[in-house]
């Protein structure tokens, strides 16, 4: 009774090693893939968070900028300033006022009409 004991096993066919080595090629691929999605996503998570931080840090810079504008603008303070001589204000004088003539206007309506600084003048 000596039998072969690989009777029943026959040659290994090409076709089915080329099925297996594409099947596990593909699910390497599919495997990297997914590695590389996993990675790019926690980039862009990483960058937005970074990026939100920037925006709050900027929102509470201008929040601080626009108190600090509001004290420094109020009459107050410009009164202080101008009497410690940091603001200079100069009375505006009647050479300095332009004043358009009330007149007649122009028959077309939209013409030029004459410019004076005398309170009165043609």
């Amino acid at each position: 009774m000596n039998r072969n004991h690989h009777q029943g096993a026959g040659p290994v066919r090409n076709n089915h090693i080329a099925l297996m080595v594409v099947g596990i090629g593909v699910f390497a691929m599919w495997g990297l893939g997914l590695v590389s999605a996993t990675n790019t996503m926690h980039a862009l998570a990483k960058q937005r968070k970074d990026l939100e931080n920037r925006l709050r840090i900027l929102q509470e810079d201008n929040a601080t900028l626009r108190t600090e504008i509001a004290s420094q603008s109020s009459p107050r303070v410009l009164e202080q300033k101008m009497r410690a001589g940091f603001i200079c204000l100069v009375p505006i004088t009647g050479d300095r006022i332009v004043r358009l003539n009330t007149g007649t206007l122009t028959p077309g309506g939209n013409g030029l009409r004459a410019v004076s600084n005398q309170i009165g003048s043609p």
